[in-house]
């Protein structure tokens, strides 16, 4: 197309000279620049522009949307570098052969924003830690978005409490406690309140929560928002929208999560901010708490990049978007009945899509208020969404309805952060039409609910179905259960195809209904699933009443689950797969050809390299089952990878922004303390913020890892302070990369160290791991622990576990070496703690048996406890240490901070904390126990920083102290520069040539163009002088050579010099305060060619050295033509000189 165009821009200019030259031409007779600029078809933007020009490249316009408003098919419009704050409305088609194009222009960085600048100045509040700007009003959003705050291109918080770091997908909040919360009492058509009673959290004076905004997640499946009408002393009543009569998902339960938000009392912490609607005054804190005034302030304005407006054949490609999205629907779309759109064939391509959606109003239907329009909506036929990066987003990344519809090569991060019934990908609730859709080759990373959620997508032809192929997908369901990495709910997906893709890492809130990796949920029916690879995630789930699945070469690690199926599953064909932990439950159907309760030999598990290894029990071993087995080597091999051929890859191949990951990480004992762990690892990454370092006692299992620190960017080892007993196992990731390689190692295990429940070296079978809890107890079932260090007979004296139940009065008994007649040495009596995710500490008597012993913690009963981690107790204190309180920090200079803090009662270690911003916290520094205080070295200068501290012992770690923020003094202005020595030919005293000026200074400088300056003063004339500069010893040594004006062969020319150098344009380098030269220096100096002492003559003693060097060795002074030699040349200028001074 772009050829054509160019051909006929040509033909135009041709026929446009020709008719100058042309005795007839009349002007009139030719089109308007603006005519001729429709007809060439390309349109170009600038910030620079005017929409009353003719939008030519030299005459541009300066809104997209204006060159929107004249683009016919098959044009196309250039936009130039800049930021374009305004939403571009597309008023016409293309068509299929002549799209409409938008794109940059030579590559060109181009932003288009749904935000605006404020403008506003913002002044300190007295006795507030907070700024303040008048005049910022808010909006109206089509799609019902909220106001959202970004301190130089990141979103803030909205006030909130608890305080919460700027990460979205992972917010902090609290858990309504056992019997914190009254059931739902209708105050009028579908609104209803209801009371949480939280002692240790809303312990404020009455009235404090008033006005303020509520998030629940209930029941663990999407957040649902209220308002507080009545606040007690240590209680809130919210009202809200049940839309109907409660439901089991809009019924707020113990151990639902909650958070408050949107009123000033909750701007108490950096990053945050709060407007106020009456007043249109914003209130803000930035995450460094600096002044707002020297930041870049912007707030959201605008729901849209484009609206394509239901419009077809649009081509948007290699554009940024920021606070906005794109949609092919028409503003708002549709809550409940979301129609497809008319558009076809639209292509999103290259697109670098930040903060997409946000909102804060779940106060609608749950299961569509934000699951229809939310994310760039890609609603009609034929579109594709290819090679592009989407970045944070409230509800969904991408929506998709219709037909045929391509979403592929794509990295998708941090959706879904206010936790809707929604996915990264998700193609919508409830009437929506989803046929055909191919959705491969995406990464997907963070997603508060499902990576892909399919509920709605089927097939026009199972011959050639829908496919979900070659994601990767980690990190889902951050912040709830019962919600999968890929997922469906009673649909029929007449043969859709899900194959290829890798699940892995879900989150560790995988209790009550899970979150496993593949989850075809209930009444759902007709799919496939093949060549999955499974791990570190929850099992695949096929649940009840489902129909028709097929499931062909999976590989699914998880060593506490392999596949899993609820009631009632029926005509379910599993063959060819590598499942070591076995099926759960009891599918009707074909059940051949796997591989189940073996050890599969794969290449490497610990990297996640599940390739198999020759003499594998699972090469070879398939059934054929064309055309899924088709291209094996030989007989089909079990699993996902055929042996002999190149394992399949899957996730996006654009440019990631995630850190490269880290690699070769090794786990060995700490030197000289054989009960902690020096791990080390490879810094591949350039930007990281941080490493993040997880632990577990089960390598492999669902959620069994958990952060245990974080460590500054550059770094490469850390050792843990506090690890369990037994078999532990370590991983590592930069900022949001992926994993490392699996690190493991062998601990002593000590009864009085915390025994995670899923660190047990058997079990009776049928319970379940949920991360590193243990469930689905049965009467008499157990768990069995080896290698129990109990020390001195009678040392342990009481037993403590840590466990979730809705139920009281069962027992856990704890039974030495034999789970049925072994001696009893502990008997613990259950207390409800209000259902299974609310898990609580409790205690009860031991006597200790001495020696190194095995033990049985035995249940009693059906669902007795989710159990978390047991301990013994007696001896050394074995309860989490209280955190150290009084934590204060004071500068000591520009580069230390003196911190001290109260201590803490039997803490084996302090670990200290930093954070530039209030957000992202690394440890620095391990300290001894006993100590108060420490001294912070090798800071920055006028810098501030945030701090806190924690402390641990044999129970594990205490929360974090106080946060104490302290600034670095600036450096002091440094002394000026001074010049040091001037030294003329290396210190040589001959004046006979002057080829080189050395000016070594005081220290490190800056100079501009004319810092040094030396004058003929017997000419009157400058000499052309060339600088260089280099350091030495961390003081800047320059160098002048000559050539040009008054010079000659590399030297200076005869007569008298004075060298300037201008104090005015040389600075200091080192503190940033630009120290200027407190004056000017000058030297004075000359050459006389022929001068060999430096006496300012030629004269009778110059001449035997000439006579010397004529007769012996070269002397390069008296080579006046610089050749190399000394001739006759030299001689004649020589005698010219003899007998003139200077």
């Amino acid at each position: 197309m772009f050829r054509s165009l160019l051909m006929c821009s040509r033909a135009l200019r041709r026929e446009h000279r020709s008719a100058r030259r042309s005795p007839r031409w009349r002007p009139e007779m030719f089109l308007t620049e603006l005519e001729l600029r429709q007809l060439l078809a390309l349109w170009f933007v600038a910030p620079y522009g005017n929409d009353n020009a003719a939008g030519s490249l030299a005459a541009p316009f300066a809104t997209i949307q204006r060159a929107a408003d004249f683009a016919q098919p098959g044009d196309t419009v250039f936009i130039r570098a800049g930021t374009y704050r305004e939403t571009v409305t597309l008023p016409r088609s293309g068509t299929p052969d002549n799209p409409i194009v938008f794109r940059p222009y030579n590559n060109e960085r181009v932003i288009i924003s749904g935000a605006d600048v404020v403008t506003a100045p913002f002044a300190a509040v007295p006795g507030q830690p907070y700024y303040a700007a008048a005049g910022v009003e808010g909006w109206t959003s089509a799609l019902g978005q909220a106001d959202q705050v970004f301190v130089n291109g990141r979103m803030i918080n909205w006030a909130q409490t608890p305080n919460t770091g700027l990460d979205p997908s992972r917010p902090n909040v609290w858990t309504i406690p056992q019997g914190g919360v009254t059931a739902p009492v209708g105050v009028g058509g579908t609104l209803y309140e209801f009371t949480i009673t939280d002692p240790a959290r809303l312990n404020h004076p009455n009235g404090h929560f008033v006005g303020s905004h509520v998030q629940v997640i209930m029941n663990g499946l999407a957040g649902v928002s209220g308002t507080v009408v009545a606040s007690g002393s240590n209680s809130i009543t919210v009202r809200y929208d049940a839309n109907g009569t409660p439901g089991s998902y809009t019924t707020p339960k113990v151990g639902d999560r909650y958070r408050l938000s949107g009123t000033l009392p909750h701007l108490d912490a950096p990053g945050e901010w709060f407007r106020d609607p009456n007043t249109n005054t914003l209130y803000l804190r930035t995450p460094t708490d600096s002044d707002p005034n020297a930041e870049t302030i912007e707030i959201k304005r605008r729901d849209y990049a484009f609206l394509i407006n239901t419009h077809s054949d649009i081509v948007i490609r290699d554009l940024e978007i920021f606070a906005a999205t794109i949609s092919t629907e028409t503003a708002g779309g549709n809550l409940r009945q979301f129609q497809t759109s008319p558009s076809r064939r639209v292509v999103l391509q290259g697109i670098n899509a930040k903060y997409v959606s946000h909102f804060v109003d779940q106060s609608k239907f749950l299961f569509s208020q934000w699951s229809n329009t939310s994310g760039i909506i890609l609603s009609g036929a034929d579109h594709v969404l290819r090679d592009s990066v989407i970045h944070y987003s409230a509800g969904n990344g991408v929506s998709v309805f219709g037909q045929r519809n391509l979403v592929t090569n794509n990295v998708i991060l941090d959706t879904n952060y206010r936790k809707i019934e929604g996915g990264a990908i998700s193609t919508g609730f409830g009437n929506t039409q989803n046929l055909d859709h191919t959705i491969t080759f995406n990464t997907i990373v963070n997603t508060g609910h499902a990576g892909i959620l399919i509920r709605s997508l089927t097939s026009s032809n199972p011959a050639n179905p829908a496919q979900v192929a070659y994601n990767d997908v980690s990190r889902y369901v951050l912040q709830g259960h019962d919600m999968g990495g890929i997922y469906t709910w009673n649909n029929d997906g007449n043969g859709t195809r899900i194959h290829h893709n890798t699940v892995h890492d879900a989150s560790t809130f995988g209790y009550g209904f899970g979150s496993p990796s593949i989850y075809i949920d209930d009444g759902s029916r007709n799919y496939v699933l093949d060549h999955n690879v499974v791990w570190n995630a929850d099992r695949p789930k096929i649940n009840s009443n489902t129909n028709n699945i097929r499931i062909y070469n999976n590989t699914i690690v998880d060593p506490t689950g392999g596949l899993a199926f609820g009631s009632n599953p029926t005509h379910i064909d599993i063959r060819n797969n590598i499942i070591p932990a076995g099926i759960i439950g009891s599918p009707s159907g074909t059940i051949s050809h796997n591989l189940i309760n073996q050890d599969p030999l794969f290449v490497n598990a610990l990297a996640a390299h599940f390739q198999l290894q020759a003499g594998s029990p699972a090469v070879d071993a398939g059934a054929t089952i064309p055309p899924y087995t088709d291209g094996s080597v030989g007989a089909p091999d079990l699993g996902a990878y055929e042996r002999g051929t190149t394992p399949f890859q899957t996730g996006a191949t654009i440019p990631s922004p995630l850190p490269a990951t880290p690699t070769n990480l090794t786990a060995t004992p700490s030197p000289g303390s054989p009960t902690r762990v020096l791990l080390n690892w490879s810094d591949n990454a350039n930007q990281e913020r941080s490493y993040i370092i997880e632990r577990a006692t089960r390598a492999g299992s669902h959620g069994a890892f958990v952060e245990i620190a974080r460590v500054p960017a550059n770094t490469t080892s850390f050792i843990d302070p506090a690890p369990p007993g037994g078999p532990v196992f370590y991983r590592v990731r930069a900022d949001e990369s992926h994993y490392s390689n699996i690190a493991t190692l062998t601990l002593p295990r000590l009864a009085q160290s915390i025994l995670p429940a899923s660190s047990f070296n058997a079990q009776s079978g049928g319970l379940s791991v949920f991360g590193t809890a243990v469930g689905n107890t049965s009467p008499g079932s157990w768990l069995r622990f080896d290698n129990i260090d109990f020390g001195a007979p009678g040392a342990v004296t009481g037993f403590s576990a840590h466990l979730a139940t809705p139920s009281s009065n069962n027992q856990i008994t704890v039974r030495l070496d034999d789970p049925v007649n072994g001696p009893i040495i502990s008997n613990l009596t259950t207390t409800s703690t209000g259902g299974f995710n609310n898990a609580q500490t409790q205690s009860a008597p031991a006597n200790g048996p001495g020696g190194t012993r095995t033990i049985y913690v035995v249940f009693s009963q059906f669902g007795t406890a989710n159990l978390h981690w047991i301990r013994f107790t007696g001896g050394l204190s074995t309860t989490t240490p209280d955190a150290p309180a009084n934590l204060a920090a004071t500068p000591d200079g520009p580069t230390q901070v003196n911190l001290t803090w109260n201590d803490v009662a039997g803490e084996t270690n302090y670990l200290l904390e930093r954070s530039l911003d209030y957000d992202l916290f690394v440890q620095v520094a391990v300290i001894d126990p006993d100590v108060t205080q420490f001294t912070d070295l090798d800071l920055s200068p006028d810098t501030t920083y945030f701090y806190r501290l924690r402390a641990v012992n044999p129970g594990g770690v205490s929360a974090p102290s106080n946060v104490v923020r302290v600034r670095t003094s600036p450096l002091p202005a440094p002394e000026p520069p001074t010049v040091e020595a001037i030294v003329i030919n290396n210190g040589a005293v001959q004046r006979s040539r002057v080829t080189e000026i050395r000016v070594e200074f005081s220290t490190a400088i800056l100079f501009d163009p004319g810092a040094f300056v030396v004058r003929n003063l017997t000419t009157n004339q400058n000499a052309g002088v060339v600088v260089s500069a280099s350091l030495v010893n961390g003081k800047t040594r320059v160098i002048l050579t000559f050539n040009g004006a008054a010079t000659e062969f590399g030297s200076l020319a005869d007569g008298s010099y004075r060298l300037t150098i201008d104090a005015t344009k040389i600075r200091e380098a080192v503190s940033g305060h630009n120290v200027a030269m407190a004056e000017d220096r000058q030297e004075t100096f000359h050459r006389l060619f022929g001068d060999t002492d430096g006496d300012r003559d030629v004269d009778n003693s110059d001449l035997r050295i000439l006579r010397l060097a004529l007769a012996g060795a070269y002397v390069a002074w008296l080579d006046s033509d610089d050749d190399g030699d000394l001739d006759s040349n030299d001689v004649a200028r020589f005698r010219a000189n003899l007998g003139r001074r200077l």
